[in-house]
């Protein structure tokens, strides 16, 4: 599996946890928890499968079961495909089938050269979010709908074309 496999079982895991602090919050935005007096970390489900610790701009989440952590940013307009070296590195401890990234060096080599060939790129920088995105999702010719791929998203203001 290469970093384009990593990255997108990430964002698929990030998309899953988002999706369960909507749920469970009933917030429609929980990048935006302080503004509706949500807590800042907390446990739930069934025997408390879950928890979430918010932080920044970002969550921690924990699914407790399948003993899988990841630690994502909200990035522009709130979008939650974003990712940066941190981000994957720390989730690689969790994620399996990624044994050609146990060491970090091997990690860095591959993110690297997805930059410089264009393949993951900073497309937001100048909104200040620093983080990382596939081309791929962030090129509007390269998407059909909505960009933070949410197939039934009623948010207007997130989800206009770029």
């Amino acid at each position: 599996m290469d970093i384009v496999d990593l990255i997108r079982v990430y964002q698929s895991t990030v998309k899953k946890a988002n999706g369960l602090l909507i749920e469970h919050t009933g917030c429609p935005e929980p990048m935006c928890w302080r503004e509706y007096n949500i807590s800042p970390k907390g446990e739930f489900g069934c025997n408390d499968e879950y928890s979430y610790a918010f932080h920044g701009i970002g969550c921690q989440f924990v699914f407790h079961k399948k003993q899988i952590a990841v630690d994502f940013d909200y990035g522009y307009q709130g979008r939650i495909d974003g990712f940066n070296l941190w981000n994957l590195w720390e989730y690689l401890g969790d994620a399996i089938g990624f044994k050609n990234f146990s060491e970090k060096k091997n990690l860095e080599f591959a993110f690297q050269n997805s930059v410089e060939q264009k393949i993951i790129v900073q497309k937001y920088k100048a909104q200040q979010d620093d983080l990382y995105y596939l081309y791929s999702d962030v090129d509007p010719l390269c998407q059909d709908s909505c960009p933070m791929k949410i197939s039934n998203c009623s948010c207007k203001r997130r989800c206009q074309p770029h």
